[in-house]
C-alpha cells in the first residue's frame, strides 16, 4: 500500500475506555508466549487512519501495518479490529517480562455465546460445549508444536543443497535491499508534507514503502536515507611497483615498502 497510513498510539485513558467496552474487548490478551503469564498485561491500542474500508481486511494492508508496528514500536503480535466504523490495532505488553509476544483469545461472555447460538441454530450450552472442546484441541496442538520446536532447537540444522543455498542467498539479498516488496522502506513522519516528500522520492526511485503518519512521535526516515544513499563498500587501490611509495619517502614502491611486502 503506497500511501500514508496514519497511526496513533492511544493514551492510557482512551485505551482504558475502549477496552472497557464488551464489544471491543471480545478478543483480549490471554497468554504471554515468552514467560507463560496469563493475567497481567498492559494494553497498547493504535488508531489507524488512511486505510479505505475495502482494504482493512486485506492481507497485504495488514501485513504492512504489522511490519510498521514491529519496526517502529517493537510490537510483535497485533490484532486488527473495526469498532464503530473505526480501524484499530490491538496489542499487549506482558507486565512480568516486557514481551509483546502476547496471544489474544475470545472471551466467551453470555452475549457472545448468545450470538453464536443464534447463528448456529443450536442451544447455548451446546455451543459452549462445542467451543470448549475445540479450544482443548487447539491448546493440545499448540502444546505439541511447542514441544517439537523446543526439541528441534537442540538439533543441528542440515546442510542445504547447492540449489537451496542459492535460493537462501537470493532471499537474504532481497531482504537486505531496502525498498523492495520483501523489505519496504518504513518511515514515521509527523506531517502530511513530509509524507508527500517521502512518497515522491520513493515513487521516483521505484521503491516500495510504508508511511506511518504519527504527529506525536519523533520522525524517523532512516530507511529512506539508506535506500537513496547506500554506503559504498571500501575499495583498496592496487599500487603499481613503479608508483611512488605511499609512505612519502620519494622512492618507488618496489624499492621501498614493496620490498618488505614481498
Amino acid at each position: 500500500m503506497n500511501r500514508p497510513i496514519q497511526i496513533r498510539l492511544l493514551s492510557e485513558h482512551d485505551t482504558a475506555s475502549l477496552t472497557a467496552t464488551s464489544n471491543f474487548n471480545v478478543l483480549r490478551p490471554v497468554r504471554c508466549k515468552d514467560c507463560g503469564n496469563t493475567d497481567d498485561f498492559e494494553r497498547r491500542v493504535f488508531r489507524v487512519g488512511g486505510v479505505p474500508k475495502p482494504d482493512r481486511n486485506s492481507d497485504e494492508t495488514q501485513a504492512l501495518i504489522a511490519y510498521h508496528l514491529k519496526e517502529k514500536h517493537a510490537v510483535r503480535y497485533v490484532f486488527f479490529k473495526t469498532y464503530r466504523d473505526k480501524f484499530f490495532v490491538d496489542s499487549a505488553v506482558c507486565r512480568k517480562c516486557g514481551s509483546t509476544l502476547v496471544t489474544f483469545d475470545i472471551e466467551l461472555t453470555d452475549e457472545v455465546l448468545a450470538r453464536a447460538s443464534k447463528i448456529a441454530g443450536k442451544p447455548l450450552e451446546e455451543v459452549r460445549a462445542d467451543i470448549e472442546a475445540l479450544a482443548d484441541i487447539i491448546a493440545e496442538h499448540e502444546r505439541k508444536t511447542e514441544q517439537r520446536t523446543a526439541a528441534d532447537a537442540g538439533k543441528p540444522s542440515p546442510e542445504p543443497t547447492n540449489g537451496a543455498t542459492k535460493q537462501k542467498d537470493r532471499m537474504e539479498s532481497e531482504m537486505a535491499r531496502i525498498g523492495t516488496e520483501a523489505r519496504p522502506i518504513v518511515v514515521r513522519v509527523q506531517t502530511e508534507r513530509t509524507a508527500r516528500y517521502v512518497a515522491e522520492q520513493c515513487a521516483a526511485n521505484g521503491r516500495h514503502y510504508v508511511i506511518g503518519l504519527e504527529p506525536d512521535k519523533p520522525e524517523d526516515i532512516t530507511d529512506l536515507e539508506k535506500a537513496l544513499n547506500p554506503s559504498e563498500p571500501a575499495r583498496s587501490e592496487k599500487i603499481s611497483r613503479n608508483d611512488p611509495c605511499p609512505c612519502g619517502s620519494g622512492r618507488k614502491y618496489k624499492k621501498c615498502c614493496g620490498m618488505r611486502a614481498v
